[in-house]
């Protein structure tokens, strides 16, 4: 065996499979002689280093040697360390760099270079050993990069953990099994199941990094899972242990974050004090705005593992180390709040966007790149809100709106212009304050009426507008009467609803505010659609149209398909109301717009209804009330294209939906699609491959106990099982779905159940029990 000074631990070593294949692979390149393990402290690269030289591709034949450079405090010191842990005698204290690639000339050794960030000014020895030494090999720990280039990096970033929903079983990821395994250390009882929220809550807190994971998990003894999430949110303090044989440098997570610190010049200091108030990353032009960051002290913090930048360019900080630059912010009060004002300043600009960019061709985008920043967004909220910023918060609030409405984000909407009413009614009246307070009211009003909170709408916004009737604000009047205008509309009054509407639209035509115009144009035209006025419908859908030309709206696009589908509806033209609706949906998927969908899912189902397609009443129905996603549509459109004779169409729109919905995941609508090809084969007459379908779709809602998908597929392959002449089967699908609505009190299925039993009754014969079942279907409510 190959001679080897590397530390034993006593510890389990857990997961990092990937990392430590990586690193082999690396290390087994010819070309690679110098790598360096960079990261932050605590988050595991000395156990990395020491795990990966037991990899079995990794040979050398002179032995692998490990150099705790961590005491050394000076450079001149380093090749003394060294040469001591290789254990050769030096003829004299003259040119060790020469005497120790001479040593080492003809060896194949790797040489472990552990805590290397406090002596940059080494790396010369470095590279003399890598001229010198051609067999030699270096790995390095630190916290900053060498910048030599010879160098080879390798990023270390924390232990697997679930950002979303799992999609394993938790004990797999490798940062909850590494609590879990230090957890029992302390506490033999300790059972993730009892734990896996806060379990969970801790590793995101800490993002996956191990000496966290580790220290935290000591506090068991004295405290609950979720109470030391809580510590962890309140600070730092918490992630300290007193536990004896541990590394000193390693019983606190602010004594690691402290040497990092310390390593910094002042004004990389005050960047980083002054990052800290961002919140989910930035992008290099909001630092520099921001903290006066220049390119250089951005690149020195990433060089040394206290920034990462993505593949996207946006920066990102570690969590914990954010909370560490944040107390020291906070212990320069004045400069604390002028940075966060700032940082205000910068992101109520950043959120101060027509309406018009939210509804045409770049709504997608716009919506995404404030999702991206939504972090920061909400933290400069709750500022402009604690400093009474009324003009940085009136700035920001057209578009927080019509980002949560885009994103159908109701709830957290409303909680957010929630708070900023309270805030704002505590604050002392002006005509600055009053116009704020009148737009929040507006935008609550509006947020009530998604949420279905009728009543509650109409008092909030009848105050909005009588705030606002006071003032010269055009623009949040029209937003005020609009909702108002709505909400009188839901409640039955369609006369003060007309009326509303209208002087809304005279203030938004008097402006020029074409967006907005055109959701009230769209309100207007659906209003006359009710009120039997055709013509009138018709002048503000054409309305919309002109605007659309100006603004390019894909969602007056999507309303306006479902308005002509809505009037050839009347006029009896199924199918092209079909195409209507079909084309409307399909605006909606390309806008990727959850409100549009939801709108268009539920357009379809009222459509469907009203023709009586029980089964694409349900397949709608699903949709509405939910956040679709593309596969949705593409089911939605496919059971159209099924019923107009597209099926070819229908078949590759379903193929495409199954191959989503089977890489996300996301078995309820693997189901749906597998269903819907089902009834495609129906329709082509193809039963074999129908009952197949049916039987994989049943399959997975057994699995999900999701009862009503249960009934619809039972009912299916009960009208398949008749077709074929299997009356056994078809009895038997029947009655187990008719059982199962009558448990789940779902008269439409049980409906379609007894349909299908009539069905095959006439098949058989039995003419008279048939029509007793079919008066029973016609005469129900």
């Amino acid at each position: 065996m190959a001679a080897h000074n590397l530390p034993q631990h006593t510890t389990t070593f857990i997961g990092r499979t990937a990392e430590l294949n990586d690193i082999a692979n690396r290390l087994t390149d010819p070309n690679c002689r110098l790598l360096t393990l960079v990261g932050p402290g605590g988050i595991g690269k000395t156990r990395l280093a020491i795990e990966a030289t037991s990899h079995p591709a990794l040979k050398f034949a002179a032995g692998v040697y490990f150099v705790n450079l961590q005491p050394v405090a000076s450079v001149d010191h380093v090749l003394h360390t060294i040469v001591s842990v290789i254990g050769f005698e030096l003829n004299s204290d003259r040119n060790l760099a020469k005497q120790l690639s001479d040593y080492l000339h003809d060896k194949h050794l790797l040489l472990i270079l552990d805590n290397f960030e406090h002596l940059l000014a080494a790396r010369e020895h470095i590279t003399h050993l890598l001229s010198h030494a051609p067999h030699v090999k270096v790995l390095v720990t630190s916290r900053e990069t060498l910048n030599l280039i010879d160098e080879w990096l390798f990023h270390v970033d924390g232990m697997e953990y679930p950002n979303g929903e799992p999609t394993e079983v938790l004990s797999t990821y490798s940062a909850v099994n590494l609590f879990i395994e230090r957890a029992r250390r302390v506490r033999h009882d300790f059972s993730l199941v009892d734990e896996a929220a806060h379990v969970l809550h801790v590793c995101r807190l800490v993002q996956g990094m191990p000496l966290s994971i580790e220290l935290a998990a000591t506090w068991l003894r004295r405290l609950s899972c979720a109470q030391i999430a809580h510590e962890i949110q309140n600070g730092l303090d918490i992630l300290e242990t007193d536990l004896r044989g541990v590394p000193d440098r390693h019983r606190s997570i602010r004594v690691v974050f402290d040497h990092s610190w310390h390593l910094l010049d002042g004004d990389e200091r005050d960047v980083l004090m002054g990052l800290s108030v961002f919140r989910g990353g930035f992008l290099r032009n909001a630092a520099e705005q921001v903290t006066d960051a220049s390119l250089d002290t951005l690149s020195s913090l990433v060089d040394k593992s206290l920034l990462q930048m993505n593949s996207d360019g946006r920066y990102t900080i570690h969590e914990l180390q954010r909370q560490y630059a944040e107390e020291q912010l906070a212990a320069i009060p004045e400069q604390d709040a002028a940075i966060r004002d700032r940082h205000c300043e910068y992101y109520c600009e950043f959120m101060d966007i027509p309406v018009r960019e939210f509804l045409n061709q770049n709504g997608r985008k716009t919506v995404l790149a404030i999702e991206r920043d939504i972090d920061n967004v909400r933290a400069v909220w709750y500022w402009a809100i604690a400093r009474q910023k009324f003009r940085d918060l009136h700035r920001a609030m057209a578009s927080f709106y019509n980002f949560v409405w885009s994103r159908a984000w109701y709830h957290a909407g409303d909680r957010a212009f929630a708070d900023a009413l309270v805030g704002l009614r505590a604050a002392e009246p002006s005509d600055e304050r009053n116009l704020v307070l009148g737009y929040t009211l507006a935008c609550l009003g509006s947020l009530d009426l998604w949420l279905w909170r009728v009543h509650q709408a109409r008092i909030h916004l009848q105050e909005s507008v009588a705030i606002l009737r006071q003032l010269n604000a055009p623009y949040e009047l029209s937003f005020a009467l609009g909702s108002l205008g709505w909400a009188v509309y839901s409640e039955g009054d369609w006369d003060t609803a007309r009326a509303l509407l209208v002087e809304a639209e005279c203030l938004l035509e008097e402006t020029g505010q074409t967006g907005l115009q055109s959701v009230i144009c769209a309100l207007l035209g659906l209003l006359m659609k009710d009120l039997k006025a055709s013509d009138e419908s018709a002048y503000w859908y054409q309305k919309m149209l002109v605007i659309d030309r100006q603004i390019n709206s894909q969602g007056i696009i999507a309303q306006v398909f479902g308005f002509f589908g809505f009037l050839a509806y009347g006029h009896r033209e199924y199918d092209k109301a079909r195409r209507y609706f079909a084309n409307g949906l399909l605006v909606a998927a390309i806008a990727d717009n959850p409100a549009l969908l939801k709108g268009a899912l539920s357009q379809l189902g009222d459509f469907a209804d009203e023709t009586g397609d029980i089964e694409g009443s349900l397949v709608f129905s699903e949709g509405w009330g939910k956040v679709p996603s593309i596969a949705e549509p593409l089911i939605a459109l496919a059971h159209i294209e099924t019923t107009l004779g597209v099926y070819e169409t229908a078949f590759a729109h379903l193929q495409h939906a199954l191959e989503l919905t089977q890489t996300s995941q996301d078995r309820r609508l693997e189901a749906a699609a597998l269903a819907e090809l089902g009834h495609l084969a129906i329709y082509t007459g193809d039963f074999s491959s129908a009952q197949q379908r049916y039987e994989a779709s049943l399959a997975i809602a057994q699995e999900l106990n999701d009862q009503p998908a249960i009934i619809r597929n039972h009912n299916a392959l009960g009208r398949i099982a008749t077709a074929q002449g299997d009356s056994v089967s078809a009895r038997r699908h029947f009655y187990e779905a008719l059982q199962l609505g009558i448990t789940a009190d779902a008269p439409p299925v049980m409906l379609n159940s007894i349909v299908g039993i009539a069905e095959l009754l006439m098949q058989e014969g039995d003419k008279a029990y048939t029509i007793r079942l079919a008066a029973m279907v016609i005469n129900h409510p």
